[in-house]
């Protein structure tokens, strides 16, 4: 009007936008670098594409699969029959579940039996996280994979020697730097007629009583414990007139870093070659021929 030219300009303040987008964007970068840089396999997988969006660099070191074919697999695709199938029977129940508000089944962790790409099998235990939207409709699942192959060989190998040790005949105990029992075999607990929560746990002085604990089985672990391996030969009474003539061996038990942590005592039940020694002794000196030094032999 009247020849004046005028420009209309509107401000908006979108700093809260732009610092809610680097904040973004500095959580994605921190995401991804954590995701990126550890063994673990971390997927994504979308339910509305029905295909996975996202699987981290690890999974090409461990499973043989590039991203680009690890993202064109099926869900299931990579896991061994027995666990695509009990993975597949739980899942709908898992999903109504979790509409139904049953906040259990938003995480839940399994030991799953994975294929790599040349066929071979890795024990695996998977987390997996429903991704949800407001409404609780679950749009992603989250899987955070770890392989435990290593750890579950271990586990297997621990219980064989359990086995084996269950079925010694000597008495075999692992005892702490505190002065508890922390392993006991079968043999042991029959020997002591208690059972195993009698025992694991708690300290030698309430299974020995303080008098033997004091004289004898303390300064025996503290020799372990400063290093030292020995032998004892001694008679232990177990209670109701049941006493044994038992050989002893103490030896200092190492974590995998090399420190001493407690004492191994195993014990041989050597009863009747002590009785027949003595019983030896005895008639040799009833015939006359004099108290020879005598010899207990262990074998």
């Amino acid at each position: 009007q009247h020849g004046h030219q005028a420009r209309l300009g509107i401000i908006e303040d979108i700093t809260e936008s732009a610092l809610a987008e680097a904040d973004l964007r500095e959580r994605e970068f921190r995401y991804r670098l954590l995701a990126e840089n550890v063994a673990d396999v971390v997927w994504l997988y979308s339910l509305a594409e029905d295909r996975y969006i996202y699987v981290s660099p690890s999974l090409e070191r461990r499973g043989g699969y590039t991203a680009e074919e690890f993202l064109r697999l099926p869900l299931l695709a990579a896991l061994a029959p027995e666990s695509r199938e009990r993975v597949a029977a739980k899942m709908p129940g898992r999903l109504a579940g979790f509409s139904a508000g049953d906040e259990s089944c938003r995480t839940q962790i399994d030991e799953l039996l994975e294929l790599r790409r040349d066929g071979t099998v890795v024990c695996a235990e998977v987390v997996t996280t429903l991704i949800a939207d407001a409404e609780r409709r679950v749009t992603h699942v989250q899987g955070v994979s770890r392989d435990i192959t290593e750890r579950k060989r271990m586990e297997a190998t621990l219980r064989q020697f359990e086995r084996v040790a269950s079925t010694s005949s000597d008495l075999i105990a692992l005892i702490g730097a505190d002065f508890r029992y922390k392993l006991v075999n079968q043999a042991y607990l029959e020997a002591r007629q208690l059972q195993l929560t009698d025992m694991v746990g708690r300290e030698m002085r309430e299974i020995l009583g303080e008098e033997r604990f004091e004289q004898e089985a303390r300064p025996q672990v503290e020799r372990c414990l400063r290093g030292e391996a020995f032998e004892v030969l001694e008679w232990n009474d177990f209670g109701g007139g049941r006493r044994f003539f038992h050989h002893v061996k103490l030896t200092p038990y190492r974590e995998p870093d090399g420190t001493i942590s407690g004492a191994v005592m195993t014990g041989r039940d050597i009863t009747a070659l002590k009785q027949a020694e003595d019983a030896l002794r005895q008639a040799a000196q009833s015939a006359g021929w004099g108290a020879p030094g005598g010899v207990l032999v262990v074998n």
